[in-house]
């Protein structure tokens, strides 16, 4: 890759030179001596890329060329100017930034979870026995008013008999209404229903021992928490009911994508239990509260689950607390765009070029906000209609900084362009991670190779100690296992970068972050996985292209 670059920069650096031979935009012709002064080139006062060897006009505008004269600062110092050749062989490519939507996919982990609304616990109404138990296992179906228990309450069994006797009382005489009533009441209380109460005169006899307590809605047994001849006090749990005919779709989604997110958006889903299948439903509920450990709040959708099959073989299509994986398209409002390999961010100070005219292309600082599948969103920096580099620019960069010319614009608030210079073990840990999350398994080797090569970083202290300690050892044949050899590294970074943030100001724009789903990057990772960024945005080195964008900030 070396030897590429250094090809490129001397075939740069000639067509840079027949492009000021050629005497086209760019210029060093033949120098003049005007006033005892040396002129290296003439240029035009409006549009600056606009260059001679010789006086004339501007072939814009028509004004006259001014004098550039040795030792004095050009009109513009942002523009890389390239002869015709050097465009050819350095392959640029520009496009013209437009106002759109930008679209981002994500991708969440999921679950099928059973209606909260109509999640139940059925109660022991009165103190007694159990005595039988109908479907006594976890996964069975009831409907509404099923006997679920037949229990022996000596207290339940005495109000029955107080309430009949009431009732044959009232039939003799005058004024047991209001006694009736409440017995009655008493009898809703211990956990009767109405019309268990209408029937107790024909259903009751005084050799009954057991009273039912029937299923208060549809459902399907989530949990058991009695047997047959178990005694049980007022209160206690016996089952714990739910409807799975409707099933909540719950994920997190994180804090930064949350403005993105609107009730009633489309989210297409994959269950394991259905390959090659994709359901979709809407979103129905955000929750506010974001959860302060991970910055995520929980997104909801209603999922309708239907019996299917029939006979003993029916069951619900979906199985409660399946695992699900959701997608869903963030929609961003109408803004500047341009494609995101036009970005370059070294420093985490993004910058662009823009071709001012065929040749002449123009370094500038951009404000970045928020990413998108293909593009970037330009806050400030790029207008719409600018013909952006979107191939070929980090050339134009090499080539711009090798003449000390500086972007044009304002830096992006928050980067590191008042930061001293930081220890350069963290600088190459920095592009070792950055390898990771890109994917680039041969950077990744040389890169070791670099932090390898470099001497212990001072002061030497526990933390530094540490850090040289866990530095990766040997060859790797794949990214799974330099990520294995990572981790250790990336941990040790972590607490040198967290105690740099806590001592040294000029460190606090050090970016820590953690990634929730620590488990999936091999087998026997942790729960969490933690990693140092010298600047935003945050990239994951854990799954790269899979979820870069995976992972939310750890505070100071």
């Amino acid at each position: 890759m070396k030897r590429f670059l250094a090809g490129m920069m001397v075939v740069l650096a000639i067509g840079i030179a027949v492009g000021r031979w050629s005497g086209g935009h760019a210029s060093v012709g033949s120098p003049a001596a005007t006033s005892g002064r040396t002129v290296l080139y003439y240029q035009s006062p409006m549009h600056p890329w606009i260059r001679s060897d010789h006086p004339g006009k501007c072939t814009v505008c028509g004004m006259d060329l001014v004098p550039i004269y040795e030792g004095t600062k050009a009109m513009d110092s942002h523009l890389t100017v390239l002869g015709s050749n050097a465009v050819t062989v350095a392959g640029l490519a520009v496009e013209v930034a437009g106002r759109g939507t930008l679209h981002r996919g994500v991708h969440f982990i999921g679950v099928l979870d059973d209606d909260d609304t109509r999640h139940e616990v059925v109660s022991a109404t009165a103190g007694g026995r159990i005595d039988w138990l109908a479907d006594n296992f976890e996964g069975a179906e009831f409907r509404q008013g099923q006997p679920l228990v037949r229990l022996y309450s000596p207290s339940l069994l005495a109000a029955i008999r107080e309430y009949l006797g009431l009732q044959r009382d009232g039939e003799e005489a005058n004024g047991s209404r209001g006694l009736q009533d409440g017995a009655r009441l008493r009898l809703r209380q211990l956990g009767l229903t109405a019309d268990q109460i209408a029937r107790l005169r024909s259903t009751y006899s005084p050799t009954n021992l057991d009273v039912e307590l029937l299923a208060p809605r549809d459902g399907t047994v989530i949990k058991r928490l009695a047997y047959p001849g178990q005694y049980v006090k007022e209160g206690d749990p016996l089952f714990e009911i739910g409807d799975f005919g409707v099933l909540w779709l719950k994920f997190d989604a994180y804090e930064r994508d949350l403005p993105a997110i609107q009730v009633g958006r489309e989210v297409a889903f994959t269950v394991t239990g259905h390959p090659g299948m994709r359901f979709t439903n809407a979103i129905v509920f955000i929750d506010p509260n974001i959860d302060p450990m991970s910055r995520t709040a929980k997104v909801r959708a209603l999922v309708p689950n239907p019996m299917e099959g029939e006979g003993a073989a029916a069951r619900r299509r979906f199985s409660h607390r399946s695992a699900a994986e959701v997608d869903l398209t963030l929609e961003y409002p109408e803004a500047v765009t341009v494609s995101r390999s036009a970005i370059l961010n070294p420093g985490g100070k993004p910058r662009v070029f823009i071709e001012r005219a065929p040749g002449s292309y123009e370094a500038r600082w951009v404000r970045l906000g928020h990413r998108g599948d293909d593009q970037w969103e330009i806050l400030d920096g790029v207008r719409a209609g600018e013909r952006v580099v979107v191939q070929g620019a980090i050339l134009l960069d090499s080539q711009s900084q090798l003449a000390g010319l500086e972007p044009s614009g304002t830096s992006q608030p928050g980067t590191m362009e008042d930061r001293p210079p930081l220890p350069e073990w963290l600088v190459k840990a920095d592009a070792l991670r950055a390898a990771l999350a890109s994917d680039d398994l041969e950077g990744y080797r040389a890169r070791l190779a670099e932090l390898a090569a470099l001497p212990p970083p001072t002061p030497v202290s526990e933390l530094t100690t540490r850090v040289v300690a866990t530095l990766p050892r040997g060859d790797v044949a794949d990214l799974t296992a330099a990520r294995r050899l990572f981790l250790p590294f990336s941990e040790a970074l972590v607490g040198w970068g967290a105690a740099l943030r806590r001592s040294d100001p000029s460190s606090t724009g050090l970016k820590l972050y953690v990634c929730p789903m620590g488990k999936g990057i091999f087998p026997g990772a942790p729960a969490q996985a933690r990693w140092l960024q010298l600047s935003p945005p945050l990239a994951n080195p854990w799954y790269g292209a899979r979820m870069l964008d995976c992972g939310s900030e750890i505070a100071p």
